[in-house]
């Protein structure tokens, strides 16, 4: 039985939210997640985090997730403090790395951007607490991976409107990540450009961290 004063928080997500939580000895899987819940624990802060992430996940997909979990009651049993949407990197692929044309790459991007329009729409009509909404983050490591930004940057930018448009938090975290250290030592954060390792893993968690505490998270 959960606690009434501990606080709730569900994060929706692709594999970098995912990070093997199905098959981790830890439900929140090995990535960001359990280090953010190591912070709340040593500030003795009591808190159940449901990683909902799911490796692959595209806008689209995540849909299918967001639908199951409302079919299941799953928001209404754990009646959530805070929602969390890390996803849009898995449509960077899509759009600059499948030979789309230039309409269709138009009309992809359209398309996100009325279905997460749609989606956080769903997700307001049920639950008024806090969102927030990660941008989609791209290391340029492989150098070849310059060559995605400006897309990377359309969606992102697709974000931002859309946190404005139904009061979410958008969590600006290309730069942050990107600027915590020299091109030469990417490494030691990124695996291939879009997966985090340990100290990456660590890094965002600390932004994350901080994201709480600007909202008023801790207060009663």
């Amino acid at each position: 039985c959960l606690s009434k004063f501990m606080k709730r928080c569900i994060f929706f997500g692709d594999s970098i939210t995912d990070a093997n939580h199905l098959f981790s000895k830890n439900p929140l899987g090995e990535g960001y997640l359990l280090y953010l819940f190591e912070l709340f624990t040593s500030s003795h802060i009591p808190v159940h985090l449901y990683n909902q992430g799911h490796a692959g996940h595209t806008l689209q997909k995540l849909f299918s997730v967001f639908y199951s979990c409302q079919s299941h009651g799953v928001l209404k049993k754990y009646s959530p403090d805070l929602i969390s949407v890390q996803i849009g990197i898995n449509d960077v692929a899509i759009y600059q790395d499948t030979g789309l044309s230039d309409s269709q790459k138009a009309q992809y991007l359209e398309e996100y951007e009325k279905n997460l329009s749609c989606f956080l729409s769903e997700i307001r009509q049920s639950f008024s607490g806090s969102v927030f909404l990660l941008e989609p983050f791209l290391f340029p490591y492989p150098a070849e991976l310059y060559t995605w930004m400006s897309a990377r940057q359309k969606f992102s930018d697709v974000m931002n409107r859309s946190a404005d448009k139904f009061s979410c938090l958008f969590v600006p975290l290309q730069d942050l990540l990107v600027s915590s250290c020299p091109p030469e030592s990417f490494s030691c954060l990124t695996i291939d450009g879009f997966h985090l390792t340990n100290a990456g893993n660590r890094l965002l968690a600390s932004f994350l961290w901080n994201c709480f505490k600007e909202i008023g998270f801790f207060l009663p």
